[in-house]
Order: structure tokens, then sequence, then C-alpha cells
């Protein structure tokens, strides 16, 4: 649709409709594979402001004022193993490193003698 008939449509001002297809596409991947309606099934679905007499809106709200209240991880749990195996593992990386670096020093003395 041409932006003209998309506000004529929905009695909208035109400073709201500048991302209605970006969020009618979210919408549609939102019913297809999030909830995964499908041709058949759209026809059932409708959208509501009120239930029960009472607005719906709050749910949003109180939904996004409770995940603030989530703590964040702290840096223990990202980490997939306890901090000892990590120093182990350095350790061993910092040994094979200098195995590494000595041997090279010694094949390349062997080779220029």
């Amino acid at each position: 649709m041409t932006m003209a008939k998309i506000i004529d449509k929905t009695k909208a001002e035109e400073k709201y409709m500048k991302n209605i297809c970006t969020m009618s596409s979210f919408v549609q991947v939102l019913l297809t594979n999030g909830y995964h309606f499908d041709e058949a099934s759209y026809p059932s679905i409708s959208f509501q402001e009120k239930a029960g007499g009472a607005s719906v809106g709050w749910a949003l709200g109180y939904m996004l004022n409770v995940s603030n209240e989530v703590p964040a991880e702290g840096l223990s749990m990202m980490m997939a193993l306890p901090s000892g195996y990590w120093a182990g593992i350095i350790f061993l990386f910092v040994v094979f490193a200098f195995f590494a670096l000595v041997y090279g020093v010694v094949i390349n003395r062997n080779r220029t003698t």
C-alpha cells in the first residue's frame, strides 16, 4: 500500500505510520514462527485492549518493571569452568609455549653449527 492508503485505512497520523511495515513483518513472524499460527488459524486471532473491563496495557509495563528486578548474572555464572581450572589451563599453556620456544632455539642452533 501507499502511505496515503495506509493513513486513510488506519486514520492515524503519518508520523506513527513510518514503521508500519517493520512492525507488521515482526507481528507476522511472531505469530507464525513464535506462536505457530498458520493461514487457517489467522481468522481466529483477535487483539483486545480490555479484558474483563480492565485495560491490558498494564501487562507490558509490569513485565518491564519486574524484569528490572532480576539480578544480573555474576562473573562466576558466566564462566564455563571454575577459576582453578582456568589457572591450570593457562599454566599448562605457558609451560608448553616455553618448551616450544626452547625447542625452537635448540633446533635453530643445531642447524647453524
